[in-house]
Order: C-alpha cells, then structure tokens, then sequence
C-alpha cells in the first residue's frame, strides 16, 4: 500500500507545476499518470490497512517530494549549477536531520545494535551515503534535463521493478491476480508517458521530421 500511495506524488507534481510554474500538462501525460496511479491501487487492493499517521506521513512525504522537484525547475535558480544546488540542498537538510536524529533516539539506537561493532557495517553505511549522493546528482540532473514529472514518474517505474523483484526474491509474497493486473496496468501508463515524452521531444529537436514508426524501428 505505501508503494501505491506513494505514486500519488505525480498528481502532487502535476498540481504544483500547473500552480508554481504555470505548466499545463498534455492530456497524455495527464492520463498516462493517472493510468499508473490507478495499477497501483489495484495492486494494493488486496493490502488495505487503514493507519491515520501513516497516511498523513505519506501524503506530507508526496507534497515535499513534489514540491522539492518543481522548485529545481523554478526560472530563477536556472542559473545555479548542479553541484552549487546539491550543496545547498545538503547544506540546509544536514542540520535538520541531525536533530530529527537526535530528538527521536537514533544515536543510541545505532550503538545499540549489535553489528555496529563489526567491520561490515561502517562500509555499508557509508556505500549507502555513497549512493544517495548519486540518487540525488541522478534525480536532480533529470529534473532539469526534462521536468519534474518525467523524474516522478522514473520514480514510479522504479517501484515497478522493485515490486518484481521482490516478488521473485522474498518467500513472503502472497500472490494474488490483482496484483499482476495492477502492476501490468502501471507499466502500460509508464510506456505510454515514455513513448509521448520521446515523440514530442523529436518534434521539439526538428519539428519538420517526421516522427519514427515502429515498422522504422524493427531491424
């Protein structure tokens, strides 16, 4: 369900575009997302568990997500490059966290655990600062290459791969057929947002070309 739920970001995204930076999105795009949020759900039919907090925490995480996309496309910082923009963004949420961190026990929690002592774990701690630091470079560099949606949903074709995975690697799955239709539903809207994005883009580069076929495609 968090999955599910999280795919809400787009219409987050969609939303603050159309509000903050006066976009109005193509009715493929529109509906290609919606196709995608709608797999989702169906998949996470079967896992519905109602939980207040854990719902408000998600939909504040989808408004953040959103809101931290759209503000790297606002006209004013288009002259700030990458890296100056990934050291303020870390610059001002290291301070934050930190005291997130230290108000709910985290510290503690972490010496406390009984591999902290092993070798093992400081180099997956810090392969895991390693990685985030490219997830972010990756994020923000798509998000000025082709705009806040098109990151929203790379994001949401990644939770597809992800469910699979799982699906295929944890014992735990319990399988049901909606959620081979749901996630089939999803991966139709992220083609067809793919497919839209890339024909457009070919007519924005020459719009005197003739957009590529698929007969043009097979080898």
């Amino acid at each position: 369900m968090f999955i599910a739920l999280r795919r809400c970001c787009m219409l987050f995204t969609i939303a603050l575009e159309r509000c903050l930076l006066g976009q109005v999105h193509k009715r493929a795009a529109v509906g290609s997302t919606g196709l995608m949020i709608a797999g989702a759900m169906l998949a996470a039919a079967t896992d519905l568990n109602f939980n207040a907090a854990g719902y408000v925490a998600i939909a504040a995480n989808n408004l953040m997500t959103a809101l931290y996309l759209v503000m790297m496309k606002q006209p004013r910082l288009a002259s700030v490059d990458i890296k100056t923009m990934l050291f303020y963004s870390a610059a001002l949420a290291v301070p934050m966290l930190a005291a997130a961190a230290v108000v709910v026990g985290e510290p503690t929690r972490v010496w406390a655990f009984p591999g902290a002592s092993s070798p093992g774990f400081p180099a997956v701690l810090a392969l895991a600062g390693c990685m985030g630091v490219f997830i972010n470079h990756a994020t923000m560099v798509c998000t000025r290459t082709n705009g806040a949606l098109t990151t929203s949903v790379a994001g949401s074709a990644k939770n597809i791969i992800m469910s699979i995975v799982g699906m295929l690697a944890f014992h735990d799955f319990v399988y049901s057929p909606w959620n081979m239709v749901g996630l089939v539903i999803s991966a139709v809207g992220t083609f067809w947002y793919c497919a839209t994005e890339f024909l457009g883009m070919q007519r924005r580069v020459d719009p005197g070309r003739k957009a590529v076929t698929l007969d043009e495609c097979k080898i």
